[in-house]
């Protein structure tokens, strides 16, 4: 989490300490079925943090592709051959 601590918004920053604190308790109480519940919760809050980081470096990707010169093809027309792997 301390690598990824600048992209995560906060309020799933606050949902994975929540859970991660659950975890660490269930943990020390040695209490099975409060650390399956807790990873469980775990995995969600990460999974929402991650769906938001990858929309924003997605957004961030569309924005510098817009503003980018459009990609043309190269003169002369495709010059696509066929070619057999040997092995």
């Amino acid at each position: 989490m301390k690598e990824y601590a600048d992209k995560i918004p906060a309020d799933k920053k606050a949902a994975i300490e929540d859970a991660l604190g659950a975890l660490r308790s269930a943990h020390q109480n040695q209490d099975v079925a409060a650390i399956d519940s807790a990873m469980e919760h775990l995995n969600n809050a990460w999974q929402a943090a991650s769906q938001d980081m990858y929309n924003a470096a997605n957004d961030s990707n569309a924005n510098a592709s817009s503003s980018a010169e459009p990609h043309t093809a190269p003169a002369g027309g495709d010059d696509v051959q066929d070619a057999e792997v040997v092995g």
